[in-house]
């Protein structure tokens, strides 16, 4: 949370305000501004991020503390990240913390990560990617079955299936960030090899890829470039203008006395 602190000492000696007044004019300014900041940031995050907006907005959440202390707050891994920014890091120390994990024979840890392209002419920025339509085309000339809750997925894509172009594994390169650093990385595989499409049975459906991560993987791999700090918080309370909206309050509050 940014502080704020309101001082309408001037204001209550200025018009003789008894203490009941004082204390009700104080409760206004501190819901009126704790309304304020919310749908302010709120609003932040719904014209700046794209991909992370509804993730990052769930995790704001309004504090209560009594009738002149109110504020809020920004909860959960990921929007602090997207809010304070942060240097690149190894994914795989979350990734062997996670719920769904699996132990192998010889009781070393796995997980596969799904992820989701979009479809071609897609906005990438929603997705992992999106699909380039000589790949698309192929996924949904694949064979499917159903299981027996209604999902429909087809076969996963094959090596040999992906057109020429788009065989090559991806390289990252090397990432630099404060003390750390991380040497480039080459993808073992095509991100397209084992892309499948999934329909729910409603009319809906996805394209899906698959990549496994272990205790085994290259030191390397699933290294994440980093997050810029976004200071949407910062960003709410500039637009909010505060002085301006206490005056207001005030304002109000007088002329109805």
């Amino acid at each position: 949370m940014i502080p704020v602190v309101i001082d309408i000492a001037d204001v209550a000696s200025e018009f003789a305000l008894a203490r009941e007044e004082i204390d009700s004019l104080k409760e206004n300014i501190v819901k009126s501004l704790t309304a304020d900041l919310y749908e302010q940031w709120l609003l932040q995050a719904g014209k700046k991020l794209k991909t992370s907006r509804s993730q990052y907005q769930n995790g704001l959440v309004v504090i209560e503390e009594g009738r002149f202390k109110g504020g809020v707050t920004l909860v959960g891994v990921l929007p602090n990240m997207i809010e304070s920014g942060v240097s690149a890091f190894d994914m795989k120390i979350g990734f062997s913390k996670s719920q769904k994990v699996k132990r192998g024979k010889n009781g070393q840890w796995y997980l596969t990560i799904p992820f989701r392209l979009g479809t071609p002419g897609a906005n990438a920025e929603r997705f992992a990617g999106v699909v380039p339509t000589a790949v698309y085309e192929v996924v949904k000339s694949q064979p499917s079955s159903t299981s027996k809750s209604g999902i429909k997925r087809s076969k996963g894509l094959a090596f040999n299936q992906i057109p020429a172009q788009y065989q090559a594994p991806k390289v990252r390169k090397s990432v630099s960030s404060g003390t750390a650093r991380f040497d480039s990385y080459k993808n073992k595989n095509s991100i397209y090899e084992g892309l499948t499409k999934v329909s729910d049975g409603r009319g809906g459906s996805r394209i899906m890829g698959f990549r496994r991560v272990s205790k085994n993987s290259d030191p390397s791999s699933w290294i994440h470039t980093g997050i810029q700090a976004r200071n949407l918080g910062d960003a709410a309370l500039n637009a909010m203008q505060v002085d301006v909206r206490v005056d207001k309050i005030v304002d109000d509050f007088l002329s109805e006395r």
